[in-house]
């Protein structure tokens, strides 16, 4: 599967994390990242919504495609779709049952302006940035206590005590992360925990030290974890790792060329 990620443009950085086109075809597997997605299938001229994952997920061997999504942040994707996203967790509907036109809008506009080859070309990227650009002004940031904690959480900051930061208590932030982002905090951080286990580690596999910088009580625990995710074992993991695709280190810039 050829895959590519094109930073957004600042302006969207709130809210997306990357665009990305890919050229399907093979079985491949997909990780949990915190993140959801609108998917849209050039060649079919279908859009679906992909919600938080929790687990990985196999994709099966198709018919070859072309992909172009827009990879939301954690609780970037509820204000430009609306509605909770809880509904979406671990789940894949037409775009055509979201609740918001301007999602479907954004469908449009990447097919319409589609060149029908088989090349990962920006342009479709680009126009796709350039109508999410001209939506700003009538979309809702996503809320600064969710971003707040999910950057707390990827620092590996307890539950209790992003709550506690926040003044708000544990079952407060649940209820709001399950509407903004999918699922709760407890379950995001062990989510952002894998990528940064998966990035730490990049071309080998991770040793005891590794567990417990990450913030995982030992190696043992690291190792559940990572079944529990992934389903695959530590060793078998990082024996595949180059089918994991949610790193963002070598995404392009969608206006410049060059990383952001």
């Amino acid at each position: 599967m050829s895959y590519r990620e094109y930073l957004p443009p600042a302006a969207l950085r709130a809210w997306v994390e990357c665009f990305w086109l890919a050229r399907r075809g093979d079985a491949h597997r997909v990780m949990p990242d915190g993140c959801a997605d609108i998917l849209i299938e050039l060649d079919e001229a279908a859009a679906s919504v992909v919600g938080t994952m929790t687990v990985a997920r196999q994709i099966p061997a198709v018919r070859s495609g072309t992909l172009v999504a827009v990879r939301f942040r954690p609780g970037g994707a509820q204000p430009w779709l609306g509605g909770s996203m809880r509904p979406l967790t671990d789940q894949r509907q037409p775009l055509q049952k979201s609740w918001n036109e301007r999602a479907e809008r954004l469908a449009e506009v990447a097919i319409s302006g589609a060149r029908g080859d088989s090349d990962l070309q920006p342009p479709v990227v680009q126009r796709l940035a350039a109508e999410m650009m001209a939506e700003i002004g009538r979309v809702e940031a996503p809320p600064r206590a969710i971003a707040r904690a999910v950057a707390r959480l990827n620092c590996g900051t307890r539950v209790a005590a992003v709550a506690d930061e926040l003044g708000m208590s544990r079952q407060q932030l649940t209820r709001r992360f399950q509407k903004t982002v999918g699922v709760g905090p407890k379950a995001l951080a062990r989510i952002l925990r894998l990528r940064r286990l998966l990035a730490h580690c990049a071309g080998r596999r991770p040793q005891a030290d590794d567990a417990f910088a990450l913030g995982y009580c030992d190696q043992a625990h690291m190792a559940r974890e990572v079944r529990l995710l992934t389903g695959e074992s530590l060793r078998l993991l990082f024996a595949s790792a180059r089918e994991v695709p949610f790193f963002q280190d070598a995404a392009d810039s969608i206006l410049s060329g060059s990383r952001a």
